[in-house]
C-alpha cells in the first residue's frame, strides 16, 4: 500500500468513526425539560370545581339560653355545693373541685347531713 492510500484509509476511518459518534446525537429526539413535564403533567391531571350560582338555604334554628351572675346563681340553687363555692368565691380562694369537695365534707363532720 503506497502512503496516499494509507492517508485516504486513515482519514476515511476517522470520518467515518467521527459521523458513528456524533450521528445520534444529532437525531436523537429531545427529551422535554423539567419544566415542561411539569407543565404537561398538570394539563393532564388538572382538577375542576363547579359550585351552583344558587344554594338553597335552610333556617336555623337556635337554642335560648341565658347567664346569671355567679353569686346570684349560686344563691338562688343554695345547694351546700352552692354554699362552699359562695365561701370560697368569698374567700378569694380558688374555686376547684377539690377544694368545694374539702368543705362539703368538712359540713357534713361538723354538722351532719340531717342538719344540711
Amino acid at each position: 500500500m503506497s502512503w496516499t492510500r494509507r492517508r485516504v484509509a486513515l482519514v476515511s476511518s476517522v470520518a467515518s468513526l467521527v459521523i458513528v459518534l456524533i450521528m445520534p446525537t444529532l437525531v436523537a429526539p429531545l427529551f422535554p425539560s423539567e419544566a415542561e413535564q411539569i407543565k404537561a403533567y398538570i394539563n393532564e391531571n388538572a382538577q375542576s370545581y363547579t359550585a351552583p350560582t344558587k344554594v338553597k338555604t335552610t333556617p336555623v334554628s337556635r337554642d335560648t339560653f341565658s347567664a346569671t351572675p355567679g353569686v346570684a346563681t349560686l344563691i338562688k340553687n343554695g345547694t351546700n355545693y352552692d354554699w362552699a363555692k359562695l365561701v370560697l368565691l368569698h374567700g378569694n380562694f380558688p374555686m376547684s373541685d377539690n377544694n368545694v369537695t374539702v368543705i362539703t365534707r368538712w359540713m357534713r363532720q361538723e354538722n351532719g347531713p340531717e342538719d344540711w
